[in-house]
C-alpha cells in the first residue's frame, strides 16, 4: 500500500524521518523540519538510519549537528518531502493526488513500490533484469487490461 504523508507545522526528529520514508509526502509551504536530538544529548542515529539513502551525507550531518529548522522547500531539495504546496491548498492537492493514485491499476502500484524497495540494493544488471521481469509479470496481469 502506498504511504502518503502530509506535513503541516513543525516536523521534528523522528517525524522528519517518517516524512522521508513515506512513498509520497506533501508539505505545507509553512512546514519546518529539524533533527533536534543532539540538543537533548541524544545521538540521532535512528533518524539518520531512515535518511541515509534519501538525503546526501552533508545535508544529514548539517541537520543533525545544528538542529536548525529548515523550510519545506529545503526539505524537498534535501529529499525529505516530495512536494511543497501552498498552505491553503494542501488538502485539495492531497485529495487530487489520492484520487489519481486510486485510479491506477493496483498491480502497477505494487510493482513500482516493490521495484524501488529492492532495485537500489542490486547491481546495475540485476536491477535491469528485475525491471524486465516485473514489467513482464505486471503488464500481463488481468488488472492491467483496459476493458
Amino acid at each position: 500500500v502506498p504511504v502518503v504523508g502530509v506535513i503541516e507545522g513543525k516536523c521534528m526528529g523522528f517525524g522528519t524521518a517518517v516524512a522521508a520514508v513515506c512513498d509520497i509526502s506533501f508539505a505545507s509551504s509553512t512546514a519546518q523540519f529539524n533533527i533536534p536530538e543532539i540538543e537533548h544529548n541524544v545521538m540521532p542515529t535512528m533518524v539518520m538510519s531512515a535518511l541515509y539513502d534519501r538525503m546526501n551525507r552533508n545535508a544529514i550531518l548539517w541537520m543533525t549537528y545544528t538542529a536548525t529548522f529548515i523550510s519545506a522547500v529545503e526539505a524537498m531539495q534535501y529529499g525529505i518531502v516530495s512536494r511543497v504546496v501552498e498552505a491553503g491548498k494542501l488538502d485539495a492537492e492531497v485529495a487530487t493526488f489520492c484520487k489519481t493514485l486510486l485510479s491506477r491499476p493496483r498491480p502497477a502500484i505494487l510493482g513500482l513500490k516493490e521495484y524501488l524497495h529492492s532495485a537500489p540494493h542490486m547491481d546495475e544488471k540485476g536491477a535491469t533484469d528485475y525491471a524486465r521481469a516485473l514489467h513482464s509479470m505486471v503488464n500481463t496481469a488481468a488488472a492491467m487490461k483496459k476493458h
